[in-house]
């Protein structure tokens, strides 16, 4: 049987001994010890009248692959195969790791490897190999550091069939789910050129929204068939000022979604179709001078209110 604790001990002690990883265990504090600690407020006097006298010492991105995504797939790599399978794995994850960190520094490299490291789980939820496991960390890479490289990019990301990476005229790099997959959203931020994102019945939630509030590149989205999604989710894209095109088809905004959605300066395509906005929604549209086109069908807008709107804003193109 695979002894997973054994070859995860053994790739760790090489980070370790390379200076990229603390030790897994450290000496135990003794009572006397801590009492001798000093106190927040005398750490911080003392650092505001000498800096310099301090080092701060930061995480490692390699503690979230070995402290905490490891340990949780031991059953997984069980599976994976023969130990020096799961060995090849373990220390390409490492060498993968240490070479994004020279190209580009620790502190660049951080936060993209405790995210790439953090979504492993994903990858696992279905048989891969090690071969389609590089193919897909060199593609992220690709995404998140090259953006001259978009057309290498073209690949289905975290290895899925239902998730389409692709280079649109019109909007640049483009990521699509197909309905009802339910996508991981947390390694997207890094994707700094993405232009286009469709995800159409995913099942998210208002707090899903926040992990899209880097994108600030984004000019196309579409949210269209999630139900859960409410007015207080959009106020996590008020950051979005290139967002051109919105579709929130179908999902569970009303009125009170205009309070945010009239702070995208820069939009001009707006799809509330099958949602609870009504006419007291329309002066909000009638206020917002760079928006072109309202798609406004099966709502609860009535003739009289969509004749007011066309009234003020004779150059809006109202679809109902």
């Amino acid at each position: 049987m695979t002894n997973i604790k054994e070859i995860v001990s053994g790739n760790r002690a090489k980070l370790e001994a390379a200076g990229l990883l603390k030790p897994a265990t450290a000496n135990p504090v003794s009572a006397e010890i801590k009492a001798h600690r000093p106190s927040l407020h005398k750490v911080m006097t003392a650092l505001i009248k000498n800096p310099d006298r301090f080092a701060i010492v930061q995480r490692s991105p390699f503690s979230t692959l070995f402290d905490v995504v490891l340990p949780r797939l031991e059953p997984q790599l069980i599976e994976f195969g023969e130990e020096h399978s799961v060995n090849d794995l373990i220390n390409y994850f490492c060498s993968f790791g240490q070479s994004i960190i020279n190209k580009h520094g620790l502190d660049r490299s951080r936060q993209f490897l405790e995210g790439i490291f953090g979504v492993l789980p994903d990858f696992f939820d279905r048989p891969l190999g090690l071969t389609t496991i590089k193919l897909i960390f060199d593609n992220i890479y690709l995404l998140c550091f090259d953006n001259t490289n978009n057309a290498a990019a073209k690949i289905i990301i975290l290895g899925r069939l239902d998730v389409n990476v692709k280079v649109e005229p019109d909007y640049g790099l483009t990521i699509e789910t197909v309905p009802g997959y339910m996508i991981n959203l947390s390694y997207l931020k890094w994707i700094k050129q993405l232009k286009g994102l469709r995800l159409d019945q995913c099942r998210l939630h208002d707090n899903d929204l926040a992990r899209l509030s880097a994108l600030t590149n984004l000019e196309k989205l579409n949210l269209m068939q999630n139900h859960s999604i409410s007015n207080a989710g959009l106020a996590h894209l008020a950051g979005l000022t290139r967002l051109k095109e919105l579709v929130l088809f179908r999902t569970g905004i009303n009125n009170g979604c205009l309070v945010h959605l009239s702070k995208l300066a820069n939009l001009e395509d707006l799809n509330l179709s099958q949602t609870g906005v009504t006419d007291d929604a329309l002066p909000f549209l009638a206020q917002m001078p760079q928006l072109k086109r309202v798609t406004l069908r099966s709502c609860s807008a009535t003739e009289t209110g969509l004749n007011k709107l066309r009234t003020r804003r004779p150059d809006l193109d109202i679809s109902v």
